[in-house]
């Protein structure tokens, strides 16, 4: 069972890390170039996935300030920084749920709890009082 919890750690452990990851670097986009560097007219938030060959394709409009070759290269550095905040995100938060996560549910020691295969310890003690 261990490989499975392990397996199932990972991936929640990565969806985590994409959601965070694709709302912050979507966010930082929007937020610091989407309308300021460039306005796109089709696509919207989160644009920085689509090539800026096919923005300019599409008449989408740069600022003064900004050209072509600079957005291209910005894009691939958010990309970049997708990947790489996926990944530590990721890393990080594996490591906290299998450390936090238990591994399998623990049986009892034979305390008298129920589905204990062993004798409860006031059995065991009236026993060795009385002689049986």
């Amino acid at each position: 069972m261990k490989p499975l919890r392990l397996v199932v750690i990972l991936a929640v452990s990565v969806l985590f890390g994409a959601v965070v990851s694709g709302t912050v670097t979507m966010g930082s986009w929007a937020s610091r170039i989407e309308d300021k560097a460039f306005h796109c007219f089709d696509i919207g938030f989160g644009s920085f996935w689509t090539d800026m060959d096919l923005h300019r394709s599409a008449g989408d409009t740069i600022s003064s300030d900004w050209t072509w070759e600079r957005l291209k290269v910005v894009r691939v550095h958010y990309i970049e920084g997708f990947w790489l905040l996926l990944a530590a995100v990721s890393f990080a938060s594996f490591l906290i749920l299998r450390k936090l996560l238990p591994n399998a549910p623990h049986k009892t020691t034979g305390l008298g709890a129920v589905g204990s295969d062993m004798e409860p310890a006031s059995r065991v003690a009236s026993s060795s009082v009385l002689g049986r």
